[in-house]
């Protein structure tokens, strides 16, 4: 039965991921870039919510 998620296969090697998307200084831009945006206040009236 299939249940959504990836095989063993694709686990084992999951966290071996290379790329320039990998690389620190993008990590670093990504991380600095999503933090301005949870700082900013008119993020607050732009949040999903999952509450009824």
């Amino acid at each position: 039965m299939d249940d959504g998620y990836f095989g063993e296969d694709v686990a084992a090697k999951y966290d071996q991921s290379e790329g320039p998307e990998f690389e620190p200084a993008a990590v670093e831009a990504t991380v600095g870039f999503l933090a301005g945006l949870a700082a900013s206040p008119s993020l607050a009236c732009r949040r999903v919510t999952t509450a009824p």
